[in-house]
């Protein structure tokens, strides 16, 4: 998305399969599951701690649409946020995408519309 590159050791370079997936994905939980968290200690940052944030990208083709992917992806987003410990302390972004991208800004207000950015 950041359009960063980042180098990786040569160790973590695999073969595919006949389908184009990696032979170990089903190893490697940040390449098997939706979410993945890392703590890093505090060393790794030069600056304080920032406030947790939840990045949540939702798929809006028509078929998540049709499927009802795209309900029940929202009802799971709607959960996750009615049981964040300090929801005074944490900032949300919210993405969709099918075929462009589209991140959102939410209100601090309850009842304002979240902006396209």
């Amino acid at each position: 998305m950041c359009l960063v590159e980042n180098d990786v050791p040569p160790n973590y370079f695999c073969q595919i399969n006949e389908f184009g997936k990696r032979i170990d994905r089903e190893r490697r939980p940040e390449l098997l599951n939706g979410t993945y968290e890392i703590k890093a200690p505090s060393a790794f940052s030069i600056r304080a701690p920032t406030m947790p944030t939840f990045v949540f990208m939702l798929d809006c083709s028509i078929h998540a649409y049709q499927t009802g992917f795209l309900h029940q992806s929202l009802e799971s987003i709607k959960s996750c946020l009615e049981s964040v410990p300090q929801p005074e302390q944490t900032r949300v972004c919210l993405a969709t995408y099918d075929v462009t991208l589209q991140f959102f800004v939410m209100p601090s207000d309850p009842n304002g519309e979240p902006q396209i950015l």
